[in-house]
């Protein structure tokens, strides 16, 4: 499976095994934002996309601080959704 590829690369058996090694940093609609202690360092990665791993760090303290600013970036960044009733210029 490829969700099993890359953890063997950072000393898990399975993407299973390093969830339950790691904390979840942010959890926002469903998707956990985690670091992991590895033997190359501490691992900032993003459940939704484990293939991507968004970086490693000297500590759990750097990585928690890059996810939260990675975070509070992308969320700066959101399109607004228009309403239906917005978009027909009504009140409904």
């Amino acid at each position: 499976m490829v969700e099993n590829f890359w953890p063997s690369d950072y000393g898990f058996d399975s993407l299973e095994e390093m969830k339950d090694a790691s904390t979840s940093v942010i959890y926002d609609h469903g998707v956990n934002y985690y670091v992991t202690q590895t033997p190359k360092g501490w691992l900032a990665w993003i459940d939704q996309d484990p293939q991507e791993p968004l970086g490693l760090f000297e500590s759990f303290r750097i990585a928690q601080m890059f996810l939260v600013a990675a975070f509070e970036e992308a969320a700066k960044r959101q399109i607004p959704i228009r309403l239906v009733s917005e978009m027909r210029g009504t009140l409904e």
